[in-house]
């Protein structure tokens, strides 16, 4: 049961590697949606890197939205990355805040 609890929290079939559904170029960064598997749907989950940055961090996010069909988390995973890029910009791969 809490292995179960522990995988979803997770983001899905515990060491199982995320596949990529699909990849975007906006405004300069590129948006690479990568759905996790959650019970018996898919949770929208995604990178945005920035091209060029060599091997710098990618801005990772993961969404509480989840669809029965794969495609549809693609879609919205890209969508997810659009916006977060209309909202925020570079300030996505600014280092947090402390204090």
């Amino acid at each position: 049961m809490l292995k179960g609890l522990w995988q979803r929290l997770r983001g899905g079939d515990g060491d199982a590697p995320v596949a990529v559904g699909g990849r975007e170029e906006y405004n300069g960064f590129e948006i690479v949606a990568m759905p996790r598997k959650d019970g018996s749907a898919w949770r929208v989950a995604g990178e945005i890197r920035r091209p060029g940055a060599g091997d710098a961090r990618p801005y990772v996010f993961v969404r509480a939205d989840s669809y029965g069909e794969y495609e549809a988390a693609v879609s919205v995973s890209l969508a997810k990355g659009r916006r977060l890029i209309d909202e925020n910009g570079e300030s996505l791969f600014d280092p947090p805040a402390t204090g």
